[in-house]
């Protein structure tokens, strides 16, 4: 079969039990705000939740040129050019930071001509196929989570969903069977699993044309040579764009970020999933679509389960009532009202990380010079902590320009800085018992000092009574 094919991949970067230290790597990027996004999603008014969109610096492209030219790529900036399925191609990749421990590359491809069978053409989807594409990207993954430390391709197996464009212009039919095995990755899938996913796809098609939509990734299939071009090709960038938000929805809900979200996003973020009619307000297709995803991504599902836990994320423990029981009964009197105003636990798994909670993940605190509160969920058998606050840009190099080398020793699960200049920090802790063994540590989580706004009416917490 001949086919016009246009590949496209979302790559996932983020490893939230590690803490990614995404913000080490600033030299390398020129951060901008990704409003732009909420517009390519499609009849979207406004919407508070939307990505950082990271703009490559001569120090990336420094950094990725070993790898970019032992691959067997060219040009001094993105689009690089190079080999893809037996030619030399331009690739474009963009980068969205969602929050600190998240960013997803979009990776397309310039469009390639393809005559061959089924199984070659879901060997060209799969992105690991394409090793000097795949090692030029794991190395641009190693820069990332290093904070510029290192370029050596990374080891792990990283996680693409593709989205990728069939143009059909001789004819030839690829058929619905055909269609879900190259969407779904599934070899001869079952004809119950072939009319599932089509049924559910039904919905949102505008024309003859097609565009499936799993959890998988997106395939669309255009059958009509006079195509309108312009009006599906705008379906089918919605869609992936639609597509990385779920992405993202389902990475905040399922690792317990929501909490630590500003009230504008986490507002955006309930709306998104309990009531999309009122956000796709003029674009009844893209509401259809996130419906979908909804559905795909379990979100429903996440956001309810997430917002059941306490608003403190603290560890998940349960009160054995038998196990208090038979306490009762063996212990002697003096000890009776201990347990009665002690709460009995226990653990289901090791200790979880140390939870913080102030000042959250991404949050804007205004004017320098300004005491900030830290606070983080208690852990029982700690002796005393260890709050550690950096700040990192391009002038200091990644180094803390605080007091006490940004090391702060501390016997309660709070404390105050006061900040005196402007820009983006970190901070993190790690928790000791008597005996100095760490018994629990957090991820690292970022706020920005900036000037103070007049439009903004939102304060930090009250601060405590010991300044550190």
């Amino acid at each position: 079969m001949k086919l016009k094919i246009n590949l496209a991949w979302k790559v996932v970067i983020g490893t939230p039990e590690n803490g990614v230290d995404f913000d080490q790597a600033t030299k390398h990027f020129n951060s901008k705000t990704g409003k732009t996004f909420v517009r390519k999603l499609g009849g979207v008014s406004s919407l508070n939740l939307y990505p950082s969109t990271f703009e490559p610096t001569n120090v990336f492209y420094n950094a990725v040129a070993p790898y970019k030219e032992k691959n067997d790529f060219f040009g001094k900036k993105l689009p690089f050019k190079g080999p893809i399925s037996g030619s030399r191609k331009a690739i474009q990749i963009k980068i969205h930071q969602f929050f600190s421990d998240l960013i997803i590359l979009s990776i397309s491809v310039e469009t390639v001509d393809f005559d061959g069978t089924i199984d070659e053409l879901k060997a060209i989807m799969n992105f690991q196929s394409h090793g000097e594409l795949l090692t030029l990207v794991k190395s641009i993954y190693s820069l990332i989570c290093s904070g510029g430390q290192k370029t050596t391709p990374a080891q792990r197996k990283l996680k693409a969903y593709p989205y990728v464009e069939l143009y059909n212009f001789d004819n030839t039919i690829i058929g619905e069977q055909e269609a879900v095995e190259l969407l779904t990755r599934h070899d001869n899938p079952k004809p119950s699993i072939v009319h599932q996913v089509i049924s559910k796809n039904d919905d949102h098609q505008i024309d003859n044309n097609s565009i499936l939509i799993d959890r998988q990734g997106i395939l669309s299939r255009y059958f009509l040579e006079n195509v309108e071009e312009q009006s599906i090709r705008r379906k089918f960038e919605s869609s992936h764009y639609l597509f990385e938000l779920a992405i993202s929805l389902a990475h905040i809900l399922e690792y317990k970020k929501y909490f630590s979200l500003k009230k504008e996003k986490r507002n955006a973020i309930k709306k998104l999933v309990t009531t999309p009619d009122i956000v796709f307000t003029k674009s009844v297709t893209s509401c259809k679509t996130w419906k979908l995803l909804l559905e795909e991504f379990k979100l429903v599902d996440l956001y309810n389960s997430c917002v059941e836990t306490t608003q403190d994320d603290k560890p998940k423990w349960f009160l054995s009532k038998n196990w208090l029981i038979s306490i009762f009964s063996m212990i002697l009197a003096p000890l009776i009202i201990w347990v009665i105003t002690t709460p009995i636990y226990e653990e289901l798994n090791e200790p979880p990380p140390l939870k913080l909670l102030n000042p959250p993940d991404e949050a804007v605190i205004e004017a320098a010079g300004k005491r900030v509160n830290f606070d983080w969920v208690t852990i029982n058998t700690a002796k005393k902590y260890i709050l550690v606050i950096g700040k990192s840009n391009s002038k200091t190099n990644g180094k803390t320009q605080l007091g006490n080398g940004g090391r702060y020793v501390l016997y309660q699960s709070s404390g105050v800085l006061t900040l005196n200049d402007y820009g983006r920090f970190k901070w993190k802790v790690f928790a000791r018992d008597k005996d100095e063994k760490q018994i629990s540590e957090s991820v690292w989580f970022y706020f920005n000092v900036e000037k103070e706004k007049a439009i903004e009416n939102e304060r930090q917490s009250t601060p405590s009574q010991n300044d550190i």
